[in-house]
């Protein structure tokens, strides 16, 4: 049931922390600031980055030999200072971008119910899934992820949860 709301804080704590509001947010690219803002009120920062394509080839790693699709880390930085983004960091979170080919296949999946077992359709199983119980998948799904990975697929993913889990 719900008492196990102790063993398990992580996926609630989503909701309480954050990065500070009007922090001093940079984004670092193979060793190199490429972007810097402040975020809003919320602490979020929403900011397009450009990159040439011929520093995109150099940067990033291929994700299949015999494909296009590429893989930039990143590293988004929350700083001390609310204006200095060479003060302290705060927070730092690693990511990854991916840039697609031109042509290829791409599978847009939800993940309630699809990948993952969290029977959205009932309120209280929902919750206790979402909250508190441990990652079930739903059967097949991750060898058919898989192969079509193994095909060079690519995977974008939706989902109506909040955007914090």
């Amino acid at each position: 049931g719900f008492d196990k709301a102790k063993e398990k804080p992580d996926r609630l704590s989503l909701f309480f922390v954050g990065t500070p509001a009007k922090a001093a947010i940079k984004c670092i690219i193979h060793d190199i600031e490429h972007l810097t803002k402040t975020s809003d009120e919320y602490g979020l920062v929403e900011e397009q980055l450009e990159l040439p394509h011929e520093k995109i080839q150099i940067m990033s790693k291929v994700i299949h030999p015999d494909s296009d699709d590429r893989q930039l880390d990143c590293e988004i930085r929350a700083c001390k200072s609310k204006t200095d983004t060479n003060s302290e960091t705060l927070k730092m979170q690693k990511c990854t971008i991916y840039i697609l080919a031109s042509q290829g296949v791409s599978v847009i999946s939800d993940i309630d119910d699809t990948i993952k077992i969290s029977k959205v359709l009932c309120i209280p199983s929902l919750l206790k899934h979402r909250f508190y119980d441990d990652f079930k998948p739903v059967n097949g799904m991750n060898e058919l992820y898989q192969k079509w990975h193994q095909q060079k697929c690519q995977f974008h993913y939706v989902s109506a949860s909040p955007w914090q889990l």
